[in-house]
């Protein structure tokens, strides 16, 4: 009945279209019927006081894109549901954050699992289809834009466009998409002494991505500690575009880039 009550306030006050995104965010969708997801819930579904939905608030993940979050209770059991003795030890299983990964027709091909503890694997990422490129968002890009590389799925929600690579390498798996490569930003995070990810930046270079490389100014590892620390969205999105170093020199068919 509340359900019923608030559509019928939207539509009251003309908000057909924010009426619309209410009831597309809290139907099943149809990837998740045939799938291991289906028994889970969307963390737009959980109540307010409910664990998950404080710590995704707490962590101020914009609320638009907590319908495409999951939770599960037991991770490895339910993994195994899925993917038969993947682990053997399931005695101290516990409960992890979903990151579901999906191709641009929305089938399931992966996800991420994301522990709440302090200790311990915090990401642990299961492929069900090796044949698609390891990317969480392929669902929600659009070619046409700017496309944001970073890499952690949580940081690519904050972002326009945004994608995360579920591994180190952020360029590789790009290369498997058909995109051109002018489209893409890579937004590495900001760590100025780990040499290993010098060496990454190097090679994206050396490749003529467009990479970000970020100001002496900030002192925040990636973009959710950004958001953390009182930048807004806006903020963030302004200095990556100031600070992004446009390596692809051929004309691009895009009047956004053109323009930039």
């Amino acid at each position: 009945l509340y359900t019923e009550y608030l559509k019928e306030r939207m539509l009251e006050n003309g908000h057909k279209d924010e009426e619309q995104e209410f009831v597309d965010k809290m139907k099943t969708p149809v990837f998740v019927k045939t799938t291991g997801l289906k028994d889970l819930q969307k963390v737009s579904q959980l109540k307010a006081e409910h664990p998950v939905k404080q710590y995704i608030s707490k962590r101020l993940i914009p609320t638009d894109t907590h319908h495409r979050l999951f939770y599960v209770k037991k991770f490895k059991t339910w993994v195994n549901t899925m993917l038969p003795d993947k682990f053997e030890d399931v005695e101290n299983d516990e409960p992890r954050l979903i990151l579901p990964f999906l191709d641009k027709d929305k089938n399931l091909f992966g996800f991420q699992g994301r522990s709440f503890k302090k200790t311990g694997i915090r990401y642990i990422t299961i492929i069900l289809n090796e044949d698609h490129p390891k990317i969480f968002g392929l669902d929600t890009m659009d070619p046409s834009k700017d496309i944001y590389v970073v890499e952690g799925p949580i940081d690519s929600l904050f972002l326009p466009n945004g994608i995360a690579s579920a591994g180190g390498d952020l360029i590789s798996p790009l290369q498997l998409l058909d995109v051109q490569k002018e489209c893409f930003v890579v937004v590495y995070d900001n760590e100025p002494r780990n040499k290993e990810l010098h060496k990454q930046i190097d090679k994206a270079i050396e490749e003529h991505y467009n990479v970000v490389i970020w100001p002496e100014m900030i002192e925040e590892k990636d973009v959710n500690d950004m958001v953390l620390n009182g930048f807004s969205p806006d903020e963030i999105q302004d200095i990556i575009s100031k600070h992004t170093c446009l390596l692809y020199t051929s004309p691009s068919p895009r009047d956004k880039r053109q323009s930039r």
